[in-house]
């Protein structure tokens, strides 16, 4: 297994690498960037360091929900949902072990993140498959005061 460090590293240059693919509107190979990205980070966390815990929780979160972005960018809306469920599934088992009991609350606030942003994403689906773009009301108050009305946020650590 790799050190904590080296994980990180490796999740930081896919992670670049992701970031720039996204900027030239390449969300497949962005995709696949964000999930190799997800990868080292799920063995890592397996067996937990004793430092940078918190650092690899982060990460891990932002991964999934940049691959779930990228995935929601390319028109596949069961991946991204499958991003954020396996995102929302280690969460919860990290919460419920034993070595990660120091980082209860940050797990707490970290899960709540990703259901908030699940849930624009499945708000996001319902509007697309039940409204046309010129039925949406553009003049209520949501959509002018939410900027995270009808997309879905791209995240970087």
């Amino acid at each position: 297994m790799k050190s904590t460090e080296a994980v990180l590293k490796l999740w930081e240059q896919f992670t670049l690498r992701g970031n720039q693919f996204c900027h030239d509107n390449n969300y497949v190979a962005a995709q696949l960037a964000f999930e190799k990205s997800v990868d080292g980070l799920t063995e890592c966390l397996n067996c937990p360091p004793k430092r940078n815990l918190a650092t690899l929780i982060r990460c891990f979160v932002l991964g999934c929900q940049n691959a779930a972005y990228c995935a929601e960018r390319n028109g596949q809306r069961q991946v991204a949902e499958y991003f954020h469920r396996l995102c929302l599934k280690k969460l919860t088992l990290l919460r419920r072990s034993k070595k990660y009991h120091r980082l209860a609350d940050y797990i707490d606030i970290e899960k709540q993140s990703v259901m908030e942003r699940f849930q624009l994403l499945t708000d996001n689906i319902f509007l697309l498959e039940n409204t046309l773009p010129w039925e949406q009301d553009r003049s209520s108050q949501k959509t002018k005061n939410d900027p995270f009305f009808g997309r879905i946020s791209f995240l970087f650590f």
